[in-house]
Protein backbone atom coordinates (compact mmCIF):
# COMPACT_ATOMS: atom_id res chain seq x y z
CA UNK A 1 0.00 0.00 0.00
CA UNK A 2 0.99 4.12 -0.25
CA UNK A 3 -0.42 6.88 -0.13
CA UNK A 4 0.49 10.43 -2.07
CA UNK A 5 1.23 13.83 -0.73
CA UNK A 6 0.44 17.06 -2.91
CA UNK A 7 2.91 19.67 -1.90
CA UNK A 8 1.58 22.80 -3.60
CA UNK A 9 -2.76 21.86 -3.32
CA UNK A 10 -5.04 24.73 -3.48
CA UNK A 11 -8.59 24.31 -4.13
CA UNK A 12 -11.45 26.50 -6.57
CA UNK A 13 -14.63 27.51 -5.94
CA UNK A 14 -17.06 27.08 -9.24
CA UNK A 15 -19.63 29.20 -9.56
CA UNK A 16 -21.48 26.45 -11.23
CA UNK A 17 -21.50 24.14 -7.86
CA UNK A 18 -20.59 24.21 -4.17
CA UNK A 19 -18.72 21.11 -4.39
CA UNK A 20 -15.18 22.80 -4.24
CA UNK A 21 -11.99 21.26 -6.95
CA UNK A 22 -8.32 20.79 -5.71
CA UNK A 23 -5.96 21.81 -8.23
CA UNK A 24 -2.92 20.23 -8.88
CA UNK A 25 -0.54 22.68 -11.26
CA UNK A 26 2.47 19.84 -11.43
CA UNK A 27 2.94 16.51 -11.98
CA UNK A 28 6.08 16.96 -9.64
CA UNK A 29 3.92 18.17 -6.97
CA UNK A 30 2.69 14.72 -6.01
CA UNK A 31 5.16 12.33 -3.95
CA UNK A 32 3.63 8.73 -3.84
CA UNK A 33 4.89 7.35 -0.59
CA UNK A 34 5.41 3.86 0.37
CA UNK A 35 3.91 3.30 3.82
CA UNK A 36 6.49 0.74 4.74
CA UNK A 37 9.23 3.29 4.48
CA UNK A 38 9.89 4.59 7.61
CA UNK A 39 12.98 6.33 7.30
CA UNK A 40 11.42 8.35 4.50
CA UNK A 41 8.18 9.08 6.76
CA UNK A 42 10.14 10.02 9.54
CA UNK A 43 12.23 12.49 7.64
CA UNK A 44 9.02 14.47 5.94
CA UNK A 45 7.15 14.36 9.71
CA UNK A 46 4.51 11.51 8.47
CA UNK A 47 5.59 8.37 11.36
CA UNK A 48 2.04 7.99 12.27
CA UNK A 49 1.42 6.56 8.53
CA UNK A 50 4.02 3.82 8.84
CA UNK A 51 2.68 0.32 8.82
CA UNK A 52 4.77 -2.67 9.69
CA UNK A 53 5.40 -4.52 7.37
CA UNK A 54 7.54 -7.72 6.34
CA UNK A 55 10.92 -7.26 5.89
CA UNK A 56 11.92 -10.39 4.26
CA UNK A 57 13.36 -9.20 0.55
CA UNK A 58 12.23 -12.72 -0.76
CA UNK A 59 8.64 -11.94 -0.11
CA UNK A 60 8.21 -8.46 -2.35
CA UNK A 61 10.76 -9.51 -4.78
CA UNK A 62 8.52 -12.52 -5.71
CA UNK A 63 5.06 -10.29 -5.70
CA UNK A 64 7.25 -7.78 -7.11
CA UNK A 65 8.03 -10.36 -10.46
CA UNK A 66 4.42 -11.39 -10.33
CA UNK A 67 3.63 -7.54 -11.57
CA UNK A 68 6.27 -7.92 -14.01
CA UNK A 69 4.71 -10.67 -15.34
CA UNK A 70 1.26 -9.28 -15.66
CA UNK A 71 3.18 -6.46 -17.52
CA UNK A 72 2.20 -4.06 -14.32
CA UNK A 73 6.02 -2.30 -14.88
CA UNK A 74 5.40 1.00 -12.34
CA UNK A 75 3.93 -1.32 -9.60
CA UNK A 76 7.07 -3.81 -10.09
CA UNK A 77 9.52 -0.90 -9.74
CA UNK A 78 7.52 0.13 -6.42
CA UNK A 79 7.96 -3.29 -4.82
CA UNK A 80 11.55 -4.04 -6.28
CA UNK A 81 12.22 -0.58 -4.55
CA UNK A 82 10.80 -2.03 -1.34
CA UNK A 83 12.65 -5.13 -1.56
CA UNK A 84 16.09 -3.62 -2.29
CA UNK A 85 15.61 -1.21 1.44
CA UNK A 86 14.97 -4.67 3.20
CA UNK A 87 18.29 -5.77 1.67
CA UNK A 88 20.09 -3.56 -0.22
CA UNK A 89 22.56 -6.39 -1.16
CA UNK A 90 21.12 -8.50 -3.76
CA UNK A 91 22.11 -7.68 -6.81
CA UNK A 92 19.39 -9.32 -8.35
CA UNK A 93 16.76 -7.18 -7.69
CA UNK A 94 18.57 -4.03 -9.18
CA UNK A 95 18.53 -6.13 -12.29
CA UNK A 96 15.21 -7.13 -12.35
CA UNK A 97 14.18 -3.32 -11.53
CA UNK A 98 16.23 -2.16 -14.94
CA UNK A 99 14.05 -4.45 -16.78
CA UNK A 100 11.29 -3.14 -15.54
CA UNK A 101 12.08 0.77 -15.88
CA UNK A 102 13.27 -0.20 -19.44
CA UNK A 103 9.79 -1.53 -20.46
CA UNK A 104 8.05 1.91 -19.34
CA UNK A 105 11.11 3.80 -20.98
CA UNK A 106 12.66 5.16 -18.08
CA UNK A 107 16.02 5.25 -19.55
CA UNK A 108 17.95 6.85 -17.05
CA UNK A 109 17.16 5.23 -13.93
CA UNK A 110 17.55 1.85 -16.10
CA UNK A 111 21.15 2.52 -16.73
CA UNK A 112 21.85 4.12 -12.75
CA UNK A 113 19.97 0.83 -11.51
CA UNK A 114 22.10 -2.10 -13.75
CA UNK A 115 25.12 -0.12 -12.57
CA UNK A 116 24.40 -0.07 -9.14
CA UNK A 117 23.91 -3.88 -9.63
CA UNK A 118 27.05 -4.24 -11.51
CA UNK A 119 28.67 -2.15 -8.38
CA UNK A 120 27.19 -5.10 -5.93
CA UNK A 121 28.92 -8.12 -8.26
CA UNK A 122 25.52 -8.73 -9.42
CA UNK A 123 25.39 -10.90 -13.38
CA UNK A 124 27.71 -9.15 -14.99
CA UNK A 125 26.31 -10.14 -18.66
CA UNK A 126 23.04 -8.92 -17.48
CA UNK A 127 24.20 -5.82 -16.46
CA UNK A 128 26.04 -5.03 -18.91
CA UNK A 129 23.23 -5.81 -21.33
CA UNK A 130 20.31 -3.38 -19.67
CA UNK A 131 23.08 -0.74 -19.25
CA UNK A 132 23.89 -0.96 -23.20
CA UNK A 133 20.13 -1.01 -23.78
CA UNK A 134 19.51 1.83 -21.34
CA UNK A 135 22.58 3.70 -23.64
CA UNK A 136 20.73 3.19 -26.55
CA UNK A 137 17.20 4.66 -25.09
CA UNK A 138 18.89 7.48 -24.21
CA UNK A 139 20.08 8.10 -27.25
CA UNK A 140 23.83 7.54 -26.24
CA UNK A 141 25.05 5.29 -29.46
CA UNK A 142 28.42 4.94 -28.83
CA UNK A 143 28.14 4.43 -25.10
CA UNK A 144 25.73 1.24 -26.07
CA UNK A 145 27.95 0.05 -28.91
CA UNK A 146 30.14 -0.30 -26.80
CA UNK A 147 28.39 -2.14 -23.87
CA UNK A 148 27.13 -4.66 -26.62
CA UNK A 149 30.64 -5.04 -27.72
CA UNK A 150 31.73 -5.73 -24.24
CA UNK A 151 29.07 -8.71 -24.31
CA UNK A 152 30.21 -10.08 -27.16
CA UNK A 153 33.82 -10.41 -26.12
CA UNK A 154 33.11 -11.40 -22.88
CA UNK A 155 30.12 -13.81 -23.48
CA UNK A 156 30.03 -14.99 -26.92
CA UNK A 157 26.65 -17.28 -26.88
CA UNK A 158 24.62 -14.37 -25.54
CA UNK A 159 22.32 -14.33 -28.43
CA UNK A 160 21.35 -10.71 -27.89
CA UNK A 161 23.93 -8.71 -28.14
CA UNK A 162 25.24 -8.84 -31.86
CA UNK A 163 21.43 -7.48 -32.87
CA UNK A 164 21.88 -4.94 -30.47
CA UNK A 165 24.93 -4.13 -31.34
CA UNK A 166 24.45 -3.96 -35.12
CA UNK A 167 21.54 -1.65 -34.35
CA UNK A 168 24.09 1.13 -32.34
CA UNK A 169 26.45 0.90 -35.02
CA UNK A 170 24.07 1.69 -37.54
CA UNK A 171 22.68 4.95 -35.23
CA UNK A 172 26.33 5.76 -34.92
CA UNK A 173 26.93 5.62 -38.99
CA UNK A 174 23.47 7.91 -39.31
CA UNK A 175 24.84 10.56 -36.38
CA UNK A 176 28.20 10.63 -37.64
CA UNK A 177 27.40 10.62 -41.10
CA UNK A 178 24.27 11.61 -41.72
CA UNK A 179 23.67 7.74 -44.02
CA UNK A 180 19.72 6.96 -44.03
CA UNK A 181 17.94 4.79 -45.90
CA UNK A 182 15.49 7.27 -46.57
CA UNK A 183 13.49 4.79 -49.12
CA UNK A 184 12.47 2.61 -45.87
CA UNK A 185 11.55 5.81 -44.03
CA UNK A 186 9.48 6.89 -46.58
CA UNK A 187 7.78 2.94 -46.62
CA UNK A 188 7.52 3.10 -43.08
CA UNK A 189 5.72 6.35 -42.72
CA UNK A 190 3.06 4.33 -44.91
CA UNK A 191 2.17 1.78 -42.28
CA UNK A 192 -0.69 2.13 -40.11
CA UNK A 193 1.56 2.58 -36.96
CA UNK A 194 4.64 3.31 -38.12
CA UNK A 195 8.19 2.95 -36.00
CA UNK A 196 10.69 4.85 -36.79
CA UNK A 197 14.14 3.71 -35.22
CA UNK A 198 17.00 6.25 -36.28
CA UNK A 199 19.46 8.86 -34.96
CA UNK A 200 19.63 12.60 -35.13
CA UNK A 201 22.14 14.58 -37.48
CA UNK A 202 22.84 17.95 -37.85
CA UNK A 203 26.61 18.12 -38.93
CA UNK A 204 26.39 21.49 -41.34
CA UNK A 205 24.47 23.68 -38.82
CA UNK A 206 24.87 25.03 -35.27
CA UNK A 207 22.49 27.53 -32.76
CA UNK A 208 23.37 31.38 -32.68
CA UNK A 209 21.96 34.28 -31.47
CA UNK A 210 20.74 35.79 -34.69
CA UNK A 211 19.80 39.83 -34.45
CA UNK A 212 16.06 41.13 -34.09
CA UNK A 213 15.00 37.50 -33.67
CA UNK A 214 16.82 35.79 -31.15
CA UNK A 215 18.25 32.20 -31.14
CA UNK A 216 18.34 30.37 -34.48
CA UNK A 217 19.85 28.08 -37.25
CA UNK A 218 22.91 29.31 -38.90
CA UNK A 219 25.18 27.27 -41.29
CA UNK A 220 29.00 26.18 -39.85
CA UNK A 221 30.30 25.50 -43.51
CA UNK A 222 29.13 26.51 -47.23
CA UNK A 223 26.51 24.79 -47.71
CA UNK A 224 24.80 23.23 -51.39
CA UNK A 225 21.93 23.77 -52.54
CA UNK A 226 19.99 19.61 -51.77
CA UNK A 227 22.43 19.10 -49.11
CA UNK A 228 20.78 17.30 -45.77
CA UNK A 229 21.10 20.07 -42.96
CA UNK A 230 19.50 17.73 -40.43
CA UNK A 231 17.20 14.70 -39.42
CA UNK A 232 15.31 14.68 -35.95
CA UNK A 233 13.31 12.25 -34.24
CA UNK A 234 10.45 14.00 -32.33
CA UNK A 235 11.34 14.34 -28.40
CA UNK A 236 7.74 13.90 -27.63
CA UNK A 237 4.02 13.15 -29.96
CA UNK A 238 0.74 13.73 -29.68
CA UNK A 239 -2.01 11.37 -31.44
CA UNK A 240 -5.69 12.09 -31.55
CA UNK A 241 -6.47 8.26 -31.54
CA UNK A 242 -4.30 7.57 -27.98
CA UNK A 243 -6.58 10.26 -26.41
CA UNK A 244 -8.33 8.93 -22.61
CA UNK A 245 -11.86 9.82 -22.77
CA UNK A 246 -11.45 9.83 -18.34
CA UNK A 247 -9.35 12.64 -19.81
CA UNK A 248 -10.15 14.44 -22.51
CA UNK A 249 -13.40 15.59 -23.45
CA UNK A 250 -14.82 13.94 -26.84
CA UNK A 251 -16.46 16.69 -27.96
CA UNK A 252 -13.13 18.50 -28.72
CA UNK A 253 -11.79 18.30 -32.64
CA UNK A 254 -8.86 15.90 -32.90
CA UNK A 255 -6.32 18.42 -33.39
CA UNK A 256 -6.87 20.00 -29.87
CA UNK A 257 -7.08 16.21 -28.71
CA UNK A 258 -3.75 15.56 -29.71
CA UNK A 259 -2.47 19.10 -28.82
CA UNK A 260 -3.46 17.86 -25.22
CA UNK A 261 -2.28 13.95 -25.17
CA UNK A 262 1.43 15.54 -26.75
CA UNK A 263 1.31 17.47 -23.65
CA UNK A 264 0.60 14.83 -21.29
CA UNK A 265 3.19 12.49 -23.15
CA UNK A 266 5.90 15.19 -22.92
CA UNK A 267 5.31 15.58 -18.88
CA UNK A 268 5.67 11.86 -18.74
CA UNK A 269 8.88 11.98 -20.58
CA UNK A 270 10.30 14.69 -18.31
CA UNK A 271 9.02 12.61 -15.42
CA UNK A 272 10.76 9.44 -16.34
CA UNK A 273 13.82 11.06 -17.65
CA UNK A 274 14.32 14.22 -15.87
CA UNK A 275 18.14 14.22 -16.76
CA UNK A 276 16.91 15.41 -20.95
CA UNK A 277 14.91 18.77 -19.16
CA UNK A 278 17.39 20.60 -19.79
CA UNK A 279 17.24 20.79 -23.71
CA UNK A 280 14.00 20.77 -23.73
CA UNK A 281 13.72 23.63 -21.02
CA UNK A 282 15.91 25.48 -23.23
CA UNK A 283 13.39 25.93 -25.76
CA UNK A 284 11.17 29.04 -26.88
CA UNK A 285 8.31 29.55 -23.85
CA UNK A 286 7.25 32.99 -25.87
CA UNK A 287 8.06 35.03 -21.98
CA UNK A 288 11.74 36.57 -22.09
CA UNK A 289 11.40 37.04 -18.55
CA UNK A 290 11.42 33.45 -17.88
CA UNK A 291 13.73 32.02 -20.85
CA UNK A 292 16.90 31.92 -18.50
CA UNK A 293 14.95 30.68 -15.65
CA UNK A 294 17.01 27.62 -14.21
CA UNK A 295 14.28 24.16 -13.79
CA UNK A 296 15.51 22.15 -10.69
CA UNK A 297 15.89 18.88 -12.04
CA UNK A 298 13.21 16.40 -11.18
CA UNK A 299 10.53 19.57 -11.58
CA UNK A 300 7.64 19.46 -14.21
CA UNK A 301 6.76 22.88 -14.87
CA UNK A 302 3.23 22.09 -16.45
CA UNK A 303 2.33 25.67 -17.39
CA UNK A 304 5.86 26.40 -19.19
CA UNK A 305 5.82 22.66 -20.74
CA UNK A 306 2.10 23.90 -22.37
CA UNK A 307 3.58 26.98 -23.54
CA UNK A 308 6.80 25.12 -25.07
CA UNK A 309 4.51 22.86 -26.39
CA UNK A 310 2.39 25.28 -28.26
CA UNK A 311 5.15 27.33 -29.72
CA UNK A 312 7.55 24.63 -30.94
CA UNK A 313 5.28 21.77 -31.88
CA UNK A 314 4.64 20.60 -35.56
CA UNK A 315 1.71 18.60 -36.77
CA UNK A 316 -1.26 17.77 -39.49
CA UNK A 317 -3.52 20.44 -38.04
CA UNK A 318 -6.48 20.70 -36.32
CA UNK A 319 -8.84 18.47 -38.47
CA UNK A 320 -6.18 15.95 -39.13
CA UNK A 321 -5.74 13.32 -41.88
CA UNK A 322 -7.66 11.83 -44.66
CA UNK A 323 -8.84 9.26 -41.74
CA UNK A 324 -9.71 12.32 -38.87
CA UNK A 325 -6.83 11.62 -37.31
CA UNK A 326 -4.38 14.40 -35.79
CA UNK A 327 -0.94 14.01 -34.99
CA UNK A 328 1.92 16.49 -33.36
CA UNK A 329 5.67 16.56 -32.25
CA UNK A 330 8.08 18.55 -30.80
CA UNK A 331 11.97 18.46 -32.21
CA UNK A 332 14.65 19.89 -29.96
CA UNK A 333 17.06 21.08 -33.13
CA UNK A 334 14.38 21.71 -35.54
CA UNK A 335 12.66 24.05 -33.05
CA UNK A 336 15.17 26.37 -33.31
CA UNK A 337 15.08 27.06 -37.22
CA UNK A 338 13.30 30.28 -37.40
CA UNK A 339 10.39 31.45 -40.07
CA UNK A 340 10.60 32.58 -43.63
CA UNK A 341 7.95 32.52 -46.11
CA UNK A 342 10.51 32.42 -48.59
CA UNK A 343 12.60 29.96 -46.68
CA UNK A 344 16.30 28.41 -47.72
CA UNK A 345 15.20 25.28 -46.45
CA UNK A 346 12.85 22.58 -47.02
CA UNK A 347 11.37 20.25 -44.42
CA UNK A 348 9.22 16.24 -44.52
CA UNK A 349 7.59 15.12 -42.00
CA UNK A 350 7.23 11.51 -41.79
CA UNK A 351 5.38 11.19 -38.89
CA UNK A 352 7.44 11.87 -35.75
CA UNK A 353 10.72 12.13 -37.80
CA UNK A 354 11.83 15.54 -39.58
CA UNK A 355 14.09 15.60 -42.08
CA UNK A 356 15.58 19.22 -43.56
CA UNK A 357 17.17 19.95 -46.74
CA UNK A 358 19.01 23.01 -48.18
CA UNK A 359 17.20 24.53 -51.37
CA UNK A 360 19.74 26.88 -52.23
CA UNK A 361 23.17 27.34 -51.63
CA UNK A 362 23.87 28.73 -48.66
CA UNK A 363 26.82 30.72 -47.32
CA UNK A 364 29.20 30.47 -43.90
CA UNK A 365 27.38 31.96 -41.33
CA UNK A 366 23.87 32.80 -43.03
CA UNK A 367 20.57 32.02 -41.19
CA UNK A 368 18.85 28.67 -42.16
CA UNK A 369 15.10 29.03 -42.18
CA UNK A 370 11.82 26.74 -42.87
CA UNK A 371 8.84 27.96 -43.64
CA UNK A 372 5.98 27.38 -40.57
CA UNK A 373 3.04 27.48 -43.32
CA UNK A 374 1.97 26.96 -46.48
CA UNK A 375 4.08 30.27 -48.59
CA UNK A 376 1.21 29.85 -51.20
CA UNK A 377 -1.40 31.61 -48.50
CA UNK A 378 -2.12 34.79 -49.43
CA UNK A 379 -0.13 37.89 -46.30
CA UNK A 380 -3.59 38.15 -44.77
CA UNK A 381 -3.67 34.40 -44.16
CA UNK A 382 -0.13 33.82 -43.82
CA UNK A 383 -0.26 36.56 -40.98
CA UNK A 384 -3.17 35.51 -38.92
CA UNK A 385 -1.64 31.33 -38.72
CA UNK A 386 1.55 33.38 -37.70
CA UNK A 387 0.16 35.31 -34.99
CA UNK A 388 0.23 31.99 -32.87
CA UNK A 389 4.04 32.39 -32.74
CA UNK A 390 3.77 35.69 -31.59
CA UNK A 391 5.64 37.19 -34.35
CA UNK A 392 5.20 38.95 -38.38
CA UNK A 393 7.28 37.70 -40.83
CA UNK A 394 9.41 40.36 -42.67
CA UNK A 395 10.28 38.33 -45.27
CA UNK A 396 10.95 39.56 -48.91
CA UNK A 397 7.80 38.30 -50.09
CA UNK A 398 5.33 39.38 -47.05
CA UNK A 399 7.36 42.98 -47.49
CA UNK A 400 6.42 43.21 -50.94
CA UNK A 401 2.56 42.16 -50.35
CA UNK A 402 2.52 44.68 -47.72
CA UNK A 403 3.54 47.31 -50.00
CA UNK A 404 1.65 46.33 -52.96
CA UNK A 405 -1.89 48.78 -53.67
CA UNK A 406 -3.09 45.95 -55.84
CA UNK A 407 -2.94 43.05 -53.72
CA UNK A 408 -6.52 43.47 -51.50
CA UNK A 409 -8.06 43.64 -55.27
CA UNK A 410 -5.87 40.78 -56.85
CA UNK A 411 -6.64 38.37 -53.89
CA UNK A 412 -10.57 39.38 -54.36
CA UNK A 413 -10.52 38.16 -57.51
CA UNK A 414 -8.16 35.08 -56.69
CA UNK A 415 -10.59 34.05 -53.60
CA UNK A 416 -13.71 34.91 -56.17
CA UNK A 417 -12.54 32.40 -59.25
CA UNK A 418 -11.19 29.43 -56.95
CA UNK A 419 -14.56 29.08 -55.55
CA UNK A 420 -16.31 29.57 -59.41
CA UNK A 421 -13.48 26.47 -60.09
CA UNK A 422 -15.66 24.42 -57.14
CA UNK A 423 -18.70 24.97 -58.84
CA UNK A 424 -18.89 25.14 -63.09
CA UNK A 425 -17.39 22.64 -65.65
CA UNK A 426 -13.99 22.84 -66.83
CA UNK A 427 -15.52 24.87 -70.07
CA UNK A 428 -16.65 27.45 -67.67
CA UNK A 429 -13.98 28.23 -65.54
CA UNK A 430 -11.45 28.01 -68.42
CA UNK A 431 -13.59 30.89 -70.04
CA UNK A 432 -13.27 32.56 -66.78
CA UNK A 433 -10.04 32.05 -65.60
CA UNK A 434 -8.69 33.14 -69.34
CA UNK A 435 -10.21 36.09 -68.62
CA UNK A 436 -9.24 36.87 -64.70
CA UNK A 437 -5.72 36.12 -66.19
CA UNK A 438 -5.46 39.04 -68.11
CA UNK A 439 -6.54 41.52 -64.83
CA UNK A 440 -3.84 39.39 -62.82
CA UNK A 441 -1.13 40.02 -64.81
CA UNK A 442 -2.32 44.00 -64.90
CA UNK A 443 -2.16 44.12 -61.38
CA UNK A 444 1.44 42.93 -61.47
CA UNK A 445 2.44 45.56 -63.80
CA UNK A 446 4.73 47.04 -61.13
CA UNK A 447 6.23 43.81 -59.58
CA UNK A 448 8.85 42.31 -61.00
CA UNK A 449 8.78 38.83 -58.95
CA UNK A 450 7.01 36.81 -56.84
CA UNK A 451 3.72 36.60 -58.59
CA UNK A 452 2.10 33.90 -57.02
CA UNK A 453 -1.14 34.35 -57.55
CA UNK A 454 -0.74 34.33 -61.41
CA UNK A 455 1.55 31.20 -60.86
CA UNK A 456 -1.51 29.71 -59.08
CA UNK A 457 -3.72 30.69 -61.62
CA UNK A 458 -1.58 29.27 -64.44
CA UNK A 459 -1.57 26.18 -62.51
CA UNK A 460 -5.25 25.48 -62.47
CA UNK A 461 -5.57 26.32 -66.30
CA UNK A 462 -2.92 24.53 -67.38
CA UNK A 463 -4.01 21.43 -65.31
CA UNK A 464 -7.45 21.51 -66.48
CA UNK A 465 -6.82 22.31 -69.75
CA UNK A 466 -4.50 18.79 -70.36
CA UNK A 467 -6.52 16.69 -67.98
CA UNK A 468 -10.19 17.77 -70.19
CA UNK A 469 -10.90 16.14 -73.24
CA UNK A 470 -13.92 18.13 -74.17
CA UNK A 471 -12.57 21.76 -74.49
CA UNK A 472 -9.91 21.25 -77.32
CA UNK A 473 -6.38 20.57 -77.37
CA UNK A 474 -3.37 21.56 -74.99
CA UNK A 475 -2.91 25.43 -74.58
CA UNK A 476 0.77 27.22 -73.35
CA UNK A 477 -0.64 29.99 -70.74
CA UNK A 478 2.54 30.77 -69.97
Amino acid sequence: MDFLINCKPWLRYDSQSIIPSLIIDSPSDIIFVDIADNEFLNKIGAAKWFEEMSKDAEVWHLKANECFNEEKFEESIFLYDRAIRCNPEIAVLYLYKASSCLRINAFYMAYETAELALEKNGDRENALLRMGKASYGMRQWKKAANYFASVLKEFRTNAEAPKEFKRATARLTEQEHGKYDFNGIFIESKRENPQFDIADYSKPIEIANIPGKGRGIISSKDIQKGTLLTVSKSFSSGYSNDFDADLFNASFNSGAIAHMQHELNTMQNLQKNPQISKEFYNLCCGDDARQNEEIPSGIIDAARIQRICVLNRFGSGEEGDKNGISDCHLFILPSYFNHACLANAYRIDYGNVMIVFATDDIKKGDEICISYINPLNNYLERKKELSGWGFICQCELCEMDVKDPMYSERNEMWEEFKKFSTEFLPKEIIAKGEALLRKIRKSYINRNKYKVVLAELLWILSSIQTGNTTTGSYKDYG
